[in-house]
This record gives structure tokens, sequence and C-alpha cells, in this order.
């Protein structure tokens, strides 16, 4: 299985039980967090950015508590 569809799989079956749960039991955040090495492809950013607010909308519509983050390194030290 491809790693993209592994994660989207998770993150599936981790929408799906939230809703499961009533929304008193949904007291915990969950987070979806990527990185962007910044040795990515500008079609690739876009396509993790598309994503990530897709799950942040669907979230959101559905009274979820999923946030979303993305990860960049710093870039100290570097002339």
């Amino acid at each position: 299985m491809k790693q993209t569809k592994l994660d989207y799989w998770i993150v599936t079956c981790v929408s799906q039980m939230l809703l499961s749960l009533s929304p008193e039991e949904r007291s915990k955040r969950v987070h979806v967090v990527t990185d962007n090495t910044l040795f990515e492809t500008p079609m690739m950013i876009q396509h993790v950015a598309k994503s990530l607010k897709a799950i942040e909308n669907a979230s959101a519509a559905q009274n979820l508590p999923i946030v979303v983050h993305t990860a960049v390194p710093e870039m100290t030290g570097i002339p």
C-alpha cells in the first residue's frame, strides 16, 4: 500500500471513530501533521495543501476536533 493511501485510510478511520462518539465524548483534539522538507515539488506542495484544507473543512463541517499542521524546518545558519 502506498504511503499516501495509507495516510488517507488512517485519517478516514480516525474521522469515522470520532463520528461514532457523541460530541461530549470528543474532548481531545486530534492533530494531523505533515512536513514540508523544502525539497518537494510545487505540484506536491499544492496537493498536500489542498488535502489538508479538505480535511480541515470536513472536520469543521462535522464538528470534529481535528487540527492540521505543516511542519517546516528552520533554515538557520545557512548563508
